[in-house]
């Protein structure tokens, strides 16, 4: 049985899941392109990642809480039809 401590760990990496798919290519890139030092070199390489990583968790833990409220507002918005508009009904007929 996971202790307590295990389990808010593995709940709060779980909770960084969409921010962390969100971020995870431009914000690698982004932080190659302001460290300084070559890019081939294995510490750049090292900084890089644990930089990545330690800000895309950071960021992740902001905007997670938020994606619900996002969720439902986009939901909102596409599942409105615009006044007045009248679609057309499918054809469900067979010949």
């Amino acid at each position: 049985m996971p202790t307590a401590r295990l389990e808010r760990i593995v709940h709060t990496l779980a909770g960084t899941t969409f921010g962390l798919y969100l971020l995870h290519f431009p914000l690698p890139n982004f932080i190659a392109t302001i460290t300084p030092g070559p890019p081939d070199g294995a510490p750049h390489k090292v900084l890089v990642f644990v930089l990545a990583l330690s800000v895309g968790i950071g960021l992740a833990r902001l905007i997670e809480p938020r994606k619900v409220a996002l969720k439902g507002k986009l939901r909102a918005v596409f599942s409105r039809e615009p006044q007045g508009t009248v679609l057309p009904r499918a054809n469900t007929e067979r010949p």
